[in-house]
């Protein structure tokens, strides 16, 4: 079963945006580090490590034979193949969107500043964040398509 992987990370304005806020409050928070007891050291650290997690995310959609598997920052769904009923490009994700899992136009939405992929099942709606949606869209269309006999 090969599978292939199409990702998109979080970049342009939102990057920006998020990394003035998150470094300038850890640089804001860094004498807490220096004179502060070991409570508020710890503290510091996971806003640091929280803050590179934020900075470094990325939707990671899988498609295998069987499922279309995607994931962000620490959240997956998953949906089989056979339970597909609409596939095509959903709408370019911008900064007023937000980033990582959103509710979005009646959606479940993994994404980050983009291009989408937008997936329904008879019961749900995902859109999800892929560089390339045309390619991904190919590929499991190409997976979904009755075979010959």
């Amino acid at each position: 079963m090969q599978s292939n992987v199409y990702t998109r990370r979080l970049n342009g304005s939102t990057f920006w945006v998020v990394a003035i806020i998150l470094i300038g409050a850890a640089v804001a928070l860094a004498p807490l580090m220096l004179r502060g007891s070991l409570w508020e050291v710890l503290l510091w650290l996971v806003f640091v490590f929280f803050t590179l997690a934020c900075l470094t995310s990325r939707v990671k959609l899988v498609v295998d034979d069987e499922q279309v598997r995607f994931s962000i920052f620490g959240f997956s769904d998953s949906v089989p193949l056979s339970a597909i009923v609409s596939l095509k490009q959903g709408p370019e994700i911008t900064l007023k969107h937000g980033a990582w899992v959103r509710f979005i136009d009646n959606a479940t939405g993994y994404v980050v500043p983009g291009p989408t992929v937008q997936i329904e099942t008879s019961t749900t709606k995902y859109l999800v964040s892929a560089s390339d949606p045309e390619a991904a869209i190919r590929d499991i269309q190409g997976r979904t398509a009755p075979v010959p006999a």
